[in-house]
């Protein structure tokens, strides 16, 4: 059994960003086993020559031990509709591959594309993505997700996006919003207004 994994993306034979998940697949180890890994996230791993061209996703199952790579092609999918959801008792601080929690939560979607999920009366993450939203001035992302994801570490430490705790009630004070995470570019995703994000039967 592979307990953690990481998803990363692969474009035209590159991986990308490794670092970001070398650093995630490092904290994530440690804290799960309680001492650091002998091997490296990328040991002996060589892309395969039919992901040399166009966007793969690759995922590396791990446990304490050994690791399993898995590949496939990648579209992006398009999620312009979320439902909030309140979920106070929810824990996804590692990239664990058991899911079965924010599954349970992603089929009270409705007709909704997806779900925001509510812990303690702030928004958090969607069932597979953080948000950041504009306020028509600056791009803000929750400062407590779920799940720290690499592509928002990446533009925190970029200063293009601040954390801050968002209640409920100051979504309103947002413009639009997009979903990222390690398969989805933020400079290149579109913006979604934050009118479709939506409560209870609105969707």
């Amino acid at each position: 059994m592979y307990p953690l994994f990481e998803s990363i993306r692969v474009e035209n034979g590159i991986i990308m960003h490794p670092s970001w998940h070398l650093m995630r697949y490092l904290d994530s180890y440690t804290t799960y086993y309680g001492y650091e890994p002998a091997n490296g996230l990328f040991d002996g791993l060589i892309v395969p020559e039919a992901c040399h061209a166009g966007t793969f996703k690759l995922r590396i199952s791990y446990n304490h031990n050994s690791r399993k790579a898995t590949w496939e092609p990648y579209t992006i999918r398009d999620i312009t509709s979320l439902r909030l959801i309140e979920a106070n008792d929810i824990d996804y601080s590692l990239k664990y591959t058991d899911r079965s929690h924010l599954n349970r939560l992603f089929k009270q979607k409705k007709d909704c594309d997806d779900i925001l999920i509510i812990r303690h009366s702030l928004i958090t993450d969607s069932s597979y993505c953080n948000i950041v939203l504009f306020n028509g001035e600056e791009w803000h992302t929750p400062a407590g997700p779920l799940l720290r994801g690499t592509a928002r570490q990446r533009l925190l430490a970029s200063g293009q996006v601040i954390a801050r705790d968002i209640s409920v009630d100051e979504l309103r004070n947002y413009e639009c919003f997009k979903l990222i995470n390690a398969m989805r570019d933020f400079e290149t995703l579109p913006s979604i207004a934050v009118d479709f994000i939506r409560i209870d039967d609105e969707c």
